[in-house]
Parts: C-alpha cells; structure tokens; sequence
C-alpha cells in the first residue's frame, strides 16, 4: 500500500532546522494521534521540537516531554511558550533512563515516535531509543503505550497501536 504523503504544517514562528521538520510530525497527524490519546497525563518520549508535544497539551491536561537532544528540547521549550501552553514538563535524557522513568510514574499514556536512521535496511536494533528496551522501563507504569516504528520492507510492519 502506498504511503499517504501529508504537507508538513509548521506552526508560524516555530523554532525548527529543515531536519527538524523533515522528521517532526505533520500538525494533522499530530492532532489526530492527540485526540486518540487523550488522557489526563501522557508522556511524550523523544519530543524532538515539539510538534507532537503541542498537540498532546491541547487535548491532555499535563504532558511530560524528554528529549536527549539538547537543543531540540531547548527548540520545544521555546515552540510551547509560543504556542502558550504551560502543561508541558520538558525534561533531559535518555528516557529509558530510570531517572527519567521514575519522574513519569503519573502517566496514563506513554508515547514515542522512534527516531529511525536513514538506511536501506532497517533492523530493530538501529531505532532508537530501542522499542523493547522501551516497553520493559515502561511496563513498570502502565500498560498503554502508543510506539512508532517504520520498517521499509513490506516484510515487516510497524505503525502506532492507538489505544
């Protein structure tokens, strides 16, 4: 099946670099995995600039954001004082890091859209932070989580499981 290509909507004055967009979540997609995952708290693993983190705080009442990149949280921090939203924790790090796991104990939700490398083939093991690791730091706090991986092979599949 075709891949469905959506214009990427970049919110007026948003801090991003062309990567950043490239790889960021299109505002329709953002807002539709929002409303499926609405929830009271719901965490957003490796927000990057904070696209999806927006989206999330306009329909959840607290959203905790981790990135490792510094300055894309730095990027996200600035997009949601634009956006005026103050329902956002950011915070830095690894986040199957039990530091930042432990912080997250609150959430109902926990969400991550995987940041997968450019590359021919695929494997499990390139996409990071590691779905599996994941799911076992993760498991301790709840059983909803929403992981996006995409494999290009029509051999393997991966996708969001919305809950």
């Amino acid at each position: 099946m075709p891949r469905v290509k959506v214009k990427k909507e970049v919110a007026k004055n948003a801090l991003s670099l062309s990567e950043d967009i490239r790889f960021g979540t299109p505002e329709l997609v953002a807002d539709y995995r929002a409303e499926r995952l609405q929830c009271k708290v719901i965490a957003d693993l490796g927000c990057g600039v904070g696209f999806q983190t927006i989206a999330f705080a306009k329909t959840c009442q607290k959203v905790f954001a981790a990135e490792k990149d510094q300055r894309k949280l730095e990027y996200a921090q600035k997009n949601a004082e634009l956006a005026g939203l103050k329902n956002i924790e950011f915070m830095h790090g690894d986040v199957v890091d039990q530091a930042i796991v432990k912080r997250l104990a609150e959430c109902e939700i926990v969400f991550c859209d995987t940041e997968r490398p450019l590359e021919e083939k695929r494997s499990l093991e390139r996409i990071s932070p590691n779905p599996v690791k994941l799911v076992e730091a993760y498991s301790q706090i709840t059983s909803k989580m929403a992981i996006e991986y995409v494999f290009p092979s029509r051999s393997m599949t991966g996708g969001v499981k919305f809950l």
